[in-house]
């Protein structure tokens, strides 16, 4: 049994919690060598001022790992996309060197440098690299890679750079005085983050976490998922690989989350008649609702660290997990150092990595829930880990060449600087610029009433506002896929596979309040959310053939075919719920963006479009559609169609 650290006595006082003997935060539940408290101390209740502010601009769904520190440890380079700019910052004398403003929606991101003054951004929704001058913060070239431009890396001994495209595409560019392509690849679609190591590439998939290993000439040399991860008899499989980073010795580091495999069971008392929660969901300790407890085991998704060797071989699955971490963002490394942004709920943990990966916080419920004070050093938690002091807001993390960890705050715009030794907070950078405080934004980030508690967001099953591709086991209803929330419009309602929940209010009495242990929220509340999910950026589209796309809309739109009789008008859904063949009656969901959302099927039978429409133990059969008349090209058409959507 491990016993816990008297200084976590402090801890829990700070956090308004009461101390749990010496045997660890409690769980309700029980540990590898025995029960944990049965006990529970009541939750405090939440601050239930809610106030509603709406940004003039909706503010892009967080990403993560828009903070980059040149390599000679001069400048940072500050991707703000939700501000459209990019900043380039002296870390020395603490001024801003200068701006780019990108267009409106370009959603700046990952950045690299070349070692001769200049840095490549990605402008994620433009399908560029941005070359920016260092010395100026001006942008000086721009070049088109792709649709969806995600991940970037530098290979220094042959001047390439490499770009990740959502879309499947991995690009590399020659660099001289300008950007020449080079090779393209086409690998599986929803490429995230690309890693060089040494001859090799490691490429990072976003909703899988499955990692591409592509050898030097080009050829996929495997591919390599976390693994599985199981604690308390219950089991989980890896999902949504926030960021992938190397490290000094050539392995590489991947936060992701885990998120169960095994029945869920959704009480019919998660909801009271007036709407609240009949768990304990709300309180200081975050946990007690049907999906969010306050250990790792028993909540449905929780976060994990995941390294792999050069050949992209997964480290033991014993150890790596994290709790009380939703939304791992970002990680950066400093030697065997990491820092781990939890954008949740706004911690920023540090520790040794083969720590981290040998002993699994999940079973000790590390790092603990609490809100860490901006003025103080950092909290020593065991373990040689340590919550950074930070402000509210953290969404990046970075290291200059002494150690150093610069932390990336989205709102309001700025840099914090700690001190390498004690973490205190030595210096801020100030950035300015207009306020995008959004409570929409807040609510599906994480739980805006007593965020420092959060252990489950909305974006922890919906990252960048779509979906984390993952199928949960429901007791009562079966296997259901993730619904993306992508093009999202209140003109799709009701909601859910079923079409159970009639509007946006009654999904957050639902599902928010009642299943992930939420404070319930005002009207004014559910109206923001609303609002902020409306204006969510379209899913990125895949690049196919022309002509074939133009044959497959007019096998769409053929009566003899059907497709078009329920996904009709803009946002091809007619809003019924009816019956195809597929198990129980279904919402008819809209097809924009369906490209982007594999697997297929409320079920996930499909892996891909085509699985849809040649399984027809998957798809409904001529029940859904009549399509076994066709032939094995028109699929393909029909395919390439719907990718443009």
């Amino acid at each position: 049994m491990r016993v816990l650290d008297p200084r976590l006595l402090t801890i829990y006082a700070v956090a308004g919690i009461a101390a749990v003997a010496l045997t660890g935060a409690c769980h309700g539940t029980t540990m590898d060598d025995g029960p944990m408290c049965n006990d529970c101390p009541e939750p405090q209740p939440p601050n239930l001022n809610q106030t509603v502010v709406t940004s003039s601009v909706a503010p892009p769904p967080i990403s993560g790992g828009t903070l980059y520190i040149t390599r000679d440890g001069k400048r940072a380079v500050v991707s703000d996309p939700d501000r459209d700019r990019v900043a380039v910052v002296d870390l020395d004398t603490h001024a801003v060197n200068g701006w780019f403003w990108t267009e409106r929606g370009a959603e700046p991101g990952r950045a690299v440098d070349d070692g001769s003054g200049r840095a490549f951004v990605v402008l994620r929704t433009t399908g560029q690299i941005a070359t920016v001058d260092l010395a100026t913060g001006a942008q000086i070239a721009s070049t088109a890679v792709c649709a969806s431009p995600r991940g970037i890396a530098y290979e220094e001994s042959q001047k390439r750079l490499h770009v990740a495209c959502a879309g499947g595409e991995l690009v590399t560019f020659k660099v001289g005085r300008f950007l020449e392509v080079e090779r393209k690849l086409m690998l599986e679609s929803d490429l995230r983050d690309v890693v060089v190591q040494g001859d090799k590439l490691h490429v990072s998939h976003f909703r899988s976490a499955k990692v591409d290993v592509v050898g030097a000439k080009g050829t996929l040399a495997n591919q390599e998922r976390p693994f599985d991860y199981a604690a308390n008899g219950q089991n989980f499989s890896p999902t949504v690989a926030w960021r992938m980073i190397p490290l000094s010795d050539g392995r590489s580091v991947v936060v992701h989350q885990q998120s169960k495999t095994d029945p869920i069971l959704v009480p019919d008392s998660a909801k009271l008649p007036d709407g609240s929660s009949s768990t304990s969901g709300g309180g200081p300790l975050g946990g007690g609702s049907p999906y969010g407890g306050v250990d790792c085991s028993s909540g449905i998704v929780h976060s994990h660290v995941t390294v792999l060797d050069a050949d992209g071989h997964a480290s033991s699955p014993s150890g790596g997990g994290l709790a009380n971490m939703p939304l791992p963002v970002d990680v950066a490394a400093f030697g065997a150092r990491v820092a781990i942004v939890s954008a949740g709920n706004g911690h920023v943990l540090e520790g040794d990595i083969d720590s981290i990966t040998s002993q699994d916080g999940c079973l000790f419920n590390e790092p603990f829930a609490f809100d860490a004070p901006r003025d103080q050093p950092a909290t020593d938690i065991g373990n040689g880990e340590r919550i950074m002091p930070s402000s509210s807001d953290p969404i990046a993390v970075a290291y200059d060449p002494t150690g150093r960890l610069v932390v990336q705050i989205r709102q309001p715009a700025m840099l914090e600087i700690h001190d390498a030794t004690t973490g205190i907070i030595t210096d801020t950078v100030l950035l300015g610029g207009a306020s995008r405080l959004d409570t929409g934004h807040q609510l599906f980030h994480s739980n805006p009433d007593n965020r420092p508690n959060t252990v489950l967001a909305c974006a922890s099953c919906h990252p960048e506002g779509r979906d984390d591709g993952h199928v949960w086991n429901f007791v009562d209803v079966g296997p259901r896929r993730t619904q993306s929330l992508s093009s999202f419009s209140t003109d799709t309602a009701p909601f859910h596979w079923g079409g159970d929940l009639s509007d946006v209010a009654s999904v957050m009495d639902e599902v928010f309040v009642g299943r992930m242990g939420g404070s319930p929220q005002s009207t004014e509340r559910k109206a923001a959310i609303q609002g902020w999910l409306s204006a969510m950026p379209a899913a990125p589209k895949g690049e196919v053939d022309a002509a074939s796309a133009k044959r497959g809309e007019a096998l769409f739109a053929d009566p003899s075919v059907g497709c078009a009789t329920c996904h009709s008008g803009p946002l091809f859904t007619n809003n019924i719920t009816v019956s195809v063949n597929t198990g129980a009656p279904l919402q008819v969901p809209g097809l924009r963006g369906v490209g982007a959302r594999a697997p297929f099927m409320h079920d996930g039978c499909a892996p891909t479009l085509r699985d849809r429409f040649t399984n027809t133990t998957c798809g409904g059969g001529d029940a859904h559609g009549h399509t076994s008349q066709l032939s094995s090209p028109q699929i393909d058409d029909l395919v390439a169609y719907l990718e443009t959507l």
